[in-house]
């Protein structure tokens, strides 16, 4: 029997990724976020995320896309990230969350070193459903440890 592994998909400006489902605590929709001055551009707000504070990330600004969309009608993908043993919960802003996706860990693609849209390096695979392309995303490699540290602050 083959390795299975689940995936939450999403879009940002028509473009498909995915998260590992054992990085994704929650979806929330139409949660207001709260600015703060002077932090990185890629740094929205934060949110109350059940009575902790945590800090929103544009992917769409971290991932260097230029995205299109209207930042109101985004939706937020709460995930956490173990870092030197820290649990560190982030919001990321995305155009629409797709599903849960379950794929054959035999399917999943490795990442070509050129001709793509994203850095290679910051993903863990690819794979096709219904002949649409996702991206996995590596969520440790998006962020450096100092980011991730200044984020949980």
């Amino acid at each position: 029997m083959e390795n299975i592994e689940r995936f939450l998909s999403f879009e940002i400006d028509d473009r498909l990724f995915a998260f590992d489902a054992k990085n994704v605590l929650e979806v929330l929709i139409n949660r207001p976020i709260n600015p703060i001055p002077k932090t990185a551009d890629y740094i929205v707000g934060v949110i109350n995320f059940r009575g902790e504070v945590i800090s929103v990330v544009d992917t769409s600004i971290k991932f260097g896309i230029n995205d299109s969309q209207t930042k109101e009608k985004r939706i937020i993908i709460v995930i956490c990230i173990t870092i030197d043993d820290k649990l560190i919960k982030l919001g990321c802003l995305c155009d629409n969350v797709r599903r849960m996706e379950t794929i054959q860990y035999s399917d999943i693609q490795h990442v070509p070193d050129f001709g793509t849209y994203f850095n290679p390096a910051l993903l863990d695979g690819l794979f096709y459903i219904n002949q649409e392309l996702y991206s996995i995303i590596n969520i440790e490699k998006i962020f450096s440890t100092e980011e991730l540290l200044l984020l949980k602050k």
